[in-house]
């Protein structure tokens, strides 16, 4: 008997990325999205849906990178998805992530009851203590935003032997960092939003500047070339063995996939972080430590993955 459905149909005749099944029951549903596809509501309305009619033990949304895994909706049509695990498997080790799967995804997970039981009480647990925490932060956040500047002066006294008034305070707050309850009760208007975060160049090893303009687009191909000059014997293999982020196929029109120079192939290259995800996974396929790259912002300052 098959257990693996690709586009498995449900009753309203959507259909499902994939669905696991063992004995004839619904355990797992994925909904997979393209890279560079963001997991925003859309995706997850779309998966609760399908939850209610076939209702898994779990359900997983994902775009390849990003992995978010949820306890399916309890009850009633307006009822949610409960997240209780999110990994992004590019940023951790293998043994990491085969540990997340294995812990949730394995078959052997749901070859009983039993065993189907403790892999969803796990699940509940930690979709639990997720909820715990976020009532802990939102009441601290509440709690914060109501101080005033006498409450704060009144309890830093005795710490720092000294009574402070408000301005001081308030100037105490300000060079720390903490503008809510600054903002909250100064006269002064808040702070202009800071300018995106957009890289200006960047340097390789020992080499000089190159120049980007704000692109994150031109730092990926950038930084390939670099790759292509330095590995030219490795280069086309190692790029095509990641088919979702690299392509030999040339776009009909615009600017998507990007071309890497006249290498033949083009890089998928999405947002900021999408981008240095990307940069991440390259530098260590071609074994070099991610010391060796230093990205430069518009705004002067200077990063590294």
């Amino acid at each position: 008997m098959a257990e693996v459905y690709p586009q498995s149909r449900v009753d309203s005749g959507g259909k499902v990325d994939y669905e696991l099944k063992l004995g004839g029951e619904s355990q797992v549903l994925i909904e997979a999205k393209r890279w560079t596809v963001s997991l925003g509501d859309g995706g997850e309305n779309q998966l609760a849906g399908y939850c209610r009619e076939v209702k898994p033990k779990l359900a997983v949304l994902t775009n390849g990178n990003l992995w978010r895994l949820y306890l399916p909706p309890t009850r009633g049509k307006n009822s949610q998805l409960r997240p209780f695990l999110e990994f992004d498997i590019t940023l951790l080790k293998p043994v990491a992530a085969q540990e997340n799967f294995e812990r949730f995804l394995a078959r052997i997970n749901f070859e009983t009851k039993t065993a189907a039981a403790a892999v969803v009480k796990e699940a509940k647990r930690l979709f639990d203590q997720g909820q715990i925490r976020k009532t802990a932060f939102r009441r601290m956040t509440e709690a914060w935003n109501s101080l005033t500047l006498e409450q704060v002066g009144n309890f830093l006294a005795p710490l720092a032997g000294y009574q402070p008034d408000d301005e001081v305070v308030k100037d105490f707050l300000d060079s720390v960092g903490v503008p809510s309850l600054v903002n909250q009760i100064s006269d002064k208007p808040p702070p202009p939003p800071p300018p995106p975060r957009k890289p200006h160049s960047f340097t390789f090893q020992e080499g000089g500047e190159i120049p980007v303009k704000s692109q994150w687009s031109r730092l990926l191909v950038g930084v390939c070339l670099l790759m292509h000059e330095l590995h030219p014997d490795d280069f086309r293999a190692v790029l095509l063995a990641m088919p979702e982020w690299f392509t030999v196929s040339k776009p009909a029109s615009g600017n998507w996939p990007k071309a890497i120079g006249d290498t033949g192939i083009y890089a998928h290259f999405g947002d900021g972080n999408a981008v240095k995800h990307r940069l991440t996974a390259l530098l260590g396929k071609f074994e070099h430590p991610l010391s060796d790259l230093t990205i430069k912002l518009n705004s002067g300052e200077v990063i590294r993955l």
